[in-house]
C-alpha cells in the first residue's frame, strides 16, 4: 500500500485521516480514496483503502507497520525508529501513555540500570574496589597479630568505605553534567548550521527556536511550507500550569482548553495543541522515594526533551493517539507556531507545549456575545483560500472549573480533547455540544428547506473575497427554548475555508467568546 501520491508525492495519510474522522463523527459511510485531493490525480485501483485502523495490528508482527513509506526506510531516523519496535516499552502506548515517558517504576528501573552502566563502572571506582578488596584479602592472609592495629584498620575500613561512595556519586555528577553539555552542543550546532544562534536570546527562545527547527525539518520531508514562531502566550501558560501542578494533559488545572486559553490571550485565528511531559510528576517523585540514598532518578534534560518528543510525535503516535499529533505537525494549513516549555522548580519536570497556528484568515473584529446578539469580522489575508460555503458551526462548553481532585492532583482522565463539552470527551461522540449553525440569508423569494432546530439565519452576512461580516440574533432560539438568554458558557465559533488550488476543507477560525 503507497501512503504517498505518484504523481504530486504528497502524503495522503493524514488527508484521509481527517475525512475518516469527520465521518465517523458524523455517522457517515467510511470515505474511499479515489484521487489524489492536492493535485486530482485518478488512482488506478479505484479500492485504495489508507486507513491505519489498529483494530487489526498484530502486536506481535507490530515491526511490520508501514508507518511511513517516503524515505524508504533508508534514512537514519527510521533506522531509530525501527529500533524502537524492539523496546517493550513501546507497546505500552496502547494503554494511553505517552510512550516517551514509561510509568515511574519503570523510570526507576532505567535509572538504576543507567547508574550501573555509566557511573559504577568509572576508573575511580575500579581503582578504589581493586585497593580496597586487595587489603581486605591481604589482611585475611596474613591474619595480622597485632590487635594494636586492630582499631586502626577499622579505621581505614571506614574511610575507604566513604571514598568509595563519594567517587561514585562525583563520577555520576560529572557524567550528567557532560550529557547536559552534550545536549547544548548538540541544539547550539543545530542552531548555528541555520543561522539561527543569536547570544543575546534567553533560555527560552533558544529552546523555541530549536523546537521550531525540528518541526521544520519534518515538514521539510514532507514538501510543506515551513513555519514561524507566533507570539501568542498560550502554549507557555500551559507548560508553566502544567509543571506548578505537575501534570500533562490538554486541559489546565482551572478546566480551560487549548482554544479557550489562545483566544483569552489574544488570539485571532486558531490553535491545534500537542503536549508531552519528561521526568516526574503528580507525586510520583516522592512515591518512588528517589531522595533515598540508594536510588537515583535521573533528571530531564529540557533539550533532550524537546527532541524525544519531536521524534515521538512524528513516528510513535499511531498506537497512542492515532496520528493526531503527527497531523498536528504535517498540516499544511498551519503558518506559525508558539511554544511553550517550563520545568519545575526542583528540576525534575519539564513539560512541552506546541501550539500550531493559522493565519489564512484573521478575527479583526473578534466574536463578541451581548444581548444574545453575536457578531464578529473576518479577514482573508493570504488570498489562498476562499470562505467555505459551509455553516459557521458554533460549539458549546460549560464555564470552566477547577478540576484538582481532593489531593489538588489533576486527574488527566483524557489524553484527547474535543471542541465543546467542557471536562469530557462527549463532544468527540455526539452533536450534542453543537450549539448553533449559522446558515447565510438567502436572496428575493428563497428559502431553506428541512432546517435543523440548531440552524439559525443570520442577521447580517456581508461576504466578499477579503472579508466575511456576520451578525446573528440569538433570541429566536430562546423563544423556543422558552428561556430569556442563552445559557452561561463559552461559545466557541469555527469558520471553514475552501483551499482554492487543492480543494479542501480547513478549520481556519476556532474562537471562543464567554457568555457570563
Amino acid at each position: 500500500m503507497s501512503e504517498d501520491c505518484k504523481n504530486c508525492g504528497k502524503y495522503l495519510l493524514d488527508y484521509y485521516s481527517k475525512e475518516l474522522r469527520n465521518a465517523q463523527f458524523f455517522n457517515k459511510p467510511t470515505p474511499k480514496l479515489e484521487k489524489c485531493p492536492f493535485c486530482g490525480y485518478e488512482f488506478k485501483d479505484k479500492k485504495i483503502d489508507v486507513n491505519p485502523s489498529i483494530d487489526n495490528i498484530d502486536l506481535e508482527n507490530i515491526k511490520s507497520l508501514n508507518i511511513d513509506s517516503e524515505e524508504e526506510q533508508q534514512d537514519e531516523d527510521f533506522d531509530e525508529f525501527e529500533d524502537k519496535f524492539e523496546d517493550e516499552d513501546y507497546v505500552r502506548s496502547i494503554a494511553g501513555l505517552p510512550p516517551r515517558y514509561p510509568s515511574s517504576k519503570k523510570i526507576v528501573d532505567k535509572t538504576k540500570t543507567e547508574l550501573f552502566r555509566k557511573y559504577l563502572f568509572t576508573p575511580l571506582f575500579y581503582f578504589i574496589l581493586i585497593f580496597y578488596f586487595a587489603f581486605s584479602i591481604l589482611r585475611f592472609l596474613i591474619k595480622l597479630p597485632f590487635v594494636i592495629l586492630r582499631p586502626y584498620l577499622h579505621t581505614w575500613n571506614l574511610v575507604i568505605f566513604f571514598i568509595l561512595v563519594i567517587g561514585t556519586g562525583l563520577a555520576s555528577e560529572i557524567s550528567l553534567i557532560a550529557d547536559k553539555a552534550e545536549s547544548n552542543n548538540d541544539m547550539n550546532k543545530k542552531l548555528y548550521e541555520n543561522n539561527s544562534l543569536d547570544p543575546s536570546d534567553s533560555r527560552e527562545e533558544s529552546f523555541s527556536k530549536y523546537a521550531l527547527l525540528l518541526i521544520n525539518e519534518d515538514r521539510s520531508k514532507k514538501n510543506l511550507p515551513p513555519l514561524i514562531l507566533g507570539n501568542n502566550r498560550a502554549a507557555q501558560i500551559h507548560a508553566e500550569d502544567a509543571t506548578k501542578h505537575g501534570y500533562v494533559s490538554h486541559w489546565m488545572m482551572n478546566g480551560e482548553k487549548p482554544y479557550q486559553v489562545y483566544s483569552r490571550l489574544g488570539g485571532n485565528s486558531y490553535i491545534s495543541e500537542n503536549i508531552a511531559g519528561d521526568g516526574w510528576w503528580d507525586g510520583e517523585w516522592e512515591k518512588q522515594n528517589c531522595d533515598s540514598f540508594s536510588i537515583n532518578c535521573t533528571l530531564p534534560i529540557i533539550e533532550q526533551t524537546i527532541k524525544d518528543a519531536q521524534f515521538d510525535f512524528m513516528y510513535n503516535d499511531l498506537i497512542c493517539c492515532n496520528n493526531g499529533h503527527r497531523d498536528n505537525i504535517l498540516n499544511p494549513a498551519h503558518r506559525k507556531v508558539n511554544i511553550g516549555i517550563s520545568i519545575d522548580k526542583d528540576l525534575r519536570f519539564v513539560s512541552y507545549v506546541q501550539h500550531f497556528e493559522g493565519g489564512h484568515f484573521i478575527a479583526i473584529n473578534k466574536p463578541n456575545l451581548s444581548d444574545n446578539i453575536l457578531d464578529f469580522r473576518i479577514q482573508n489575508i493570504t488570498k489562498e483560500y476562499n470562505f467555505s460555503d459551509t455553516p459557521i458551526l458554533i460549539y458549546f462548553d460549560p464555564l470552566p472549573s477547577y478540576l484538582g481532585t481532593e489531593k489538588g492532583n489533576h486527574p488527566q482522565k483524557f489524553n484527547e480533547y474535543c471542541i465543546g463539552g467542557g471536562y469530557s470527551l462527549e463532544s468527540c461522540k455526539t452533536e450534542k455540544y453543537l450549539f448553533a449553525q449559522i446558515l447565510q440569508p438567502l436572496s428575493g423569494n428563497e428559502f431553506y428547506e428541512d432546517l435543523e432546530p440548531n440552524h439559525i439565519i443570520a442577521n447580517k452576512w456581508l461576504q466578499s473575497k477579503d472579508f466575511l461580516d456576520v451578525s446573528v440574533d440569538f433570541s429566536q432560539f430562546n423563544d423556543i427554548r422558552n428561556v430569556k438568554k442563552i445559557p452561561p458558557g463559552v461559545y466557541t465559533v469555527i469558520i471553514f475555508g475552501d483551499h482554492i488550488g487543492f480543494g479542501r476543507s480547513d478549520v481556519l477560525i476556532e474562537l471562543s467568546v464567554i457568555q457570563e
